[in-house]
């Protein structure tokens, strides 16, 4: 079957990408490994095929949860789609205004150590209750070890996370930070 550009109608050529910045996310520091790309020879308009998107976002979000420093904005943002949360009724549930929580996003204002701390919590109990954490008394005892290792920043820098395309269809516990 040949795959034709949504362009230009030429068919796409495939080719192997050796790392792609993984920008659709949110965020600058995820790279994707070995992903297959479909380029076109006249436009050049690029195509990356993503296998598993749903366990590639739980796997950036599980490793952002676990991350030992503040979550930077696009971070915390990140964490909060993937809670499926709208940003107003995260702010209810963090005791803040949907303005404050606009500002921690965009980066306006430092995102509150507490409310960084919560939304952490708030995944974890997602992972416990869609039933990803195998024990959950262990995995729980994790998070509360990561917060009194956790290092305050006034500006928190970027997790770097290398994800190998081999990995997406299969066990996405072994994303790993770069």
């Amino acid at each position: 079957m040949i795959i034709r550009c949504n362009e230009c109608g030429k068919p796409l050529r495939t080719r192997m990408k050796q790392r792609y910045v993984y920008r659709e996310s949110g965020l600058n520091s995820v790279i994707l490994t070995g992903v297959k790309t479909f380029v076109c020879p006249g436009c050049r308009n690029e195509l990356v095929e993503i296998p598993n998107i749903v366990g590639l976002h739980q796997a950036i979000a599980g490793a952002l949860a676990r991350k030992p420093a503040l979550l930077t904005p696009a971070e915390f943002r990140f964490v909060r789609k993937e809670l499926r949360l709208k940003g107003k009724d995260l702010a209810r549930y963090l005791g803040t205004s949907n303005v404050n929580l606009s500002r921690w996003e965009a980066g306006d204002v430092p995102i509150n150590p507490i409310a960084d701390r919560l939304i952490r919590v708030l995944y974890a109990m997602k992972a416990v209750r869609s039933q990803r954490a195998i024990e959950p008394a262990k995995f729980l005892d994790g998070f509360l070890n990561l917060f009194d290792k956790l290092v305050s920043t006034k500006r928190p820098r970027p997790l770097p996370l290398e994800i190998p395309a081999d990995r997406l269809a299969g066990d996405m516990a072994t994303t790993t930070a770069r």
